[in-house]
């Protein structure tokens, strides 16, 4: 897939087997498409792809981590600062363009309802507090939330009334995406 696209062709491409089915649909109805090439040979003026996510799930990704233990026989407060960062970026399974990452992420951004972003570094000197029961240990991590995505591929054609698009239902091929999101806070953990 990496940097091909080839609009979906009604012509009849061997001799014994049938030409695979196409769709047309209103191209606003399909999502975000990423049009790659113009000037395709009719009845096509250019051609891209959509990426229709399957799934995704959330990844807490730590950039600073501290234990609190407490030994004594009374709750008390643990107060952590984040003193480190870190830095996620989007990267996806195969080789895409920057257009097509921009694309690809507002696809996942409006199928899993939280914005994705190309990259992210976490904040430094944010605090936090917590109740540690007595004897008992607690593990403060301030991170970032990013997704693991699964998604399908597809390529696009436009026809020349600039409305209507075709594809072929089955031509996808299945990739993934890390994709770093705005969410960073504190998770807690006790031991």
């Amino acid at each position: 897939m990496a940097g091909t696209a080839i609009a979906p062709s009604a012509a009849y491409a061997g001799c014994c087997e049938p030409p695979p089915p196409i769709t047309y649909a209103p191209c606003s109805t399909l999502g975000p498409i990423d049009w790659w090439y113009y000037n395709q040979p009719p009845p096509y003026v250019q051609s891209g792809v959509r990426y229709n996510i399957v799934s995704w799930t959330p990844v807490f990704e730590p950039a600073h981590g501290r234990f609190i233990q407490n030994t004594t026989s009374q709750t008390f407060t643990g107060t952590w600062t984040a003193t480190e960062t870190r830095t996620v970026t989007f990267q996806t399974s195969f080789t895409v363009t920057i257009a097509s990452k921009a694309v690809m992420g507002t696809s996942i951004t409006l199928a899993a309802s939280v914005q994705v972003v190309q990259t992210r570094t976490t904040q430094l000197g944010v605090s936090a507090t917590a109740q540690i029961p007595p004897h008992r240990t607690m593990l403060g991590e301030y991170g970032l939330q990013s997704l693991d995505v699964v998604m399908d591929v597809q390529t696009i054609g436009m026809l020349q009334d600039r409305q209507t698009c075709a594809f072929v239902p089955g031509n996808v091929s299945r990739h993934t995406a890390h994709a770093p999101t705005i969410n960073e806070g504190w998770r807690f953990t006790l031991y």
